[in-house]
């Protein structure tokens, strides 16, 4: 059987009766995705195959309650999506509150990380152990800000 990148007409029948599937199993009243959803499904190249298909609507299903998925619902790293009146990649966009810039929490938090990083001399366990986290969570962290650099280009 081809991929599901290959079969961009089937996508939205599996997705339907995927949705049905789970619509009933969590007590929902979902009955089909917006014209915007339909789209992006055809589009998308489903790398994961059926079982990222399946993986999104059930998420949807049990995170959302409505009669149609519409494209807020989806992941947003699924389909590269950003949140609405996000205000992280312009620094002239960001909000200013009398002497206080409001930044994303993300920048917040990688600032408050690499001083503890830097406090604790590159010791990454004692940093964690002094932000309350687990170190993996620190590691964690600082692969998502080379993700974060590589989205910036």
């Amino acid at each position: 059987m081809p991929p599901l990148r290959a079969r961009a007409d089937d996508v939205i029948e599996i997705a339907m009766h995927f949705l049905h599937i789970f619509s009933e199993k969590e007590g929902k009243s979902f009955m089909g995705f917006s014209d915007k959803v339909i789209t992006c499904f055809k589009k998308y190249d489903w790398p994961g195959n059926i079982r990222q298909l399946q993986n999104i609507v059930r998420h949807c299903v049990v995170m959302f309650d409505d009669r149609c998925i519409k494209l807020e619902m989806l992941p947003a790293d699924i389909f590269k999506q950003k949140p609405k009146n996000y205000l992280h990649k312009n620094p002239e966009t960001r909000l200013k509150l009398g002497d206080v810039v409001v930044k994303p929490l993300r920048e917040i938090e990688k600032e408050a990380i690499l001083i503890a990083i830097e406090k604790c001399n590159g010791n990454i366990p004692k940093a964690a152990a002094l932000l309350d986290v687990s170190p993996s969570t620190i590691y964690r962290k600082k692969n998502e800000w080379v993700r974060w650099g590589k989205e910036l280009n």
